[in-house]
C-alpha cells in the first residue's frame, strides 16, 4: 500500500510520542468571542500554556463571533482544522472548550474528529469540570498533552493520574487538565505494547 508523505510524518508521529521521544509539540492557539476587549489577555494566557509546557506555538487564531455559532459558519476555525488535518500540529490550546463548541452533541463531535486524526485538545478550564469522577478509567490508554507521552491509566486522585507507559513499565504523573484521548490506532498498539509487557514482566493481567 503506497503512504503519502502526510501518513509517514503521521506514523512518525506516533512512534516518538509513544516513546516520549522526537521533536517539541507543535501547537496552535483559538479563542472565539463576539468582542475583543479581552482578546489580548487571553492570547497572552494561552502562549503561557504554551510556554510552560516547551509547546512550540505554529499559529494563533479567533474568531469574533458568538461562541453559539457552529464552526463551519466561524472565518478562521477551518484554519485550525486544516492545520491539524495536515498535521501541521499536534493539537490546540483554547480558553474552553465551549468556545469551540457549544453544545452538547458539538462538544462530542469535536472530540471524535480530534481522536480520528489523533490530535488532543488542552484548555485552561478542563473539559467537563471537576465533577468528582475521573473522565479515564484504570487501564485506559492516554495522552498526556503536556509531554506528548502515551500512558496507561493507574490511578485517579482527583487533580492527578498516575500513568505508566505501555512497553516500558515507566510510570509518571499527569494534571488532569493535560490528559486527553488517543486515536483507535494508537490506542491498539500501546495496548498490543502493554500486553506484551505484562506478560514478561509480571505476567498476564
Amino acid at each position: 500500500m503506497n503512504r503519502t508523505p502526510s501518513d509517514i510524518n503521521r506514523r512518525r508521529a506516533l512512534a516518538t510520542a509513544s516513546t516520549g521521544w522526537g521533536d517539541r509539540v507543535s501547537v496552535v492557539l483559538y479563542t472565539c468571542a463576539p468582542s475583543d476587549l479581552y482578546l489580548a489577555a487571553t492570547m497572552k494566557a494561552l502562549q503561557e500554556q504554551a510556554e510552560a509546557r516547551d509547546w512550540i506555538v505554529h499559529a494563533e487564531f479567533h474568531d469574533t463571533v458568538s461562541v453559539t455559532t457552529t464552526r463551519t459558519d466561524r472565518q478562521s476555525w477551518p484554519k485550525v482544522e486544516r492545520l491539524i488535518t495536515n498535521h501541521q500540529v499536534t493539537g490546540l490550546i483554547a480558553p474552553d472548550e465551549s468556545v469551540i463548541a457549544y453544545r452538547p452533541a458539538a462538544k462530542a463531535v469535536l472530540r471524535d474528529w480530534l481522536k480520528e486524526r489523533d490530535a488532543f485538545a488542552h484548555y485552561l478550564v478542563p473539559a467537563g469540570g471537576s465533577s468528582g469522577e475521573p473522565r479515564f478509567k484504570v487501564d485506559e490508554i492516554v495522552r498526556d498533552s503536556r509531554t506528548n507521552r502515551i500512558g496507561v491509566v493507574e490511578n485517579w486522585d482527583g487533580s492527578l493520574y498516575k500513568l505508566r507507559a505501555p512497553a516500558a513499565g515507566t510510570e509518571w504523573e499527569a494534571e488532569a487538565a493535560d490528559i486527553g484521548p488517543v486515536s483507535v490506532e494508537t490506542e491498539i498498539q500501546a495496548s498490543v505494547a502493554d500486553r506484551s509487557w505484562r506478560t514478561r514482566h509480571r505476567g498476564l493481567q
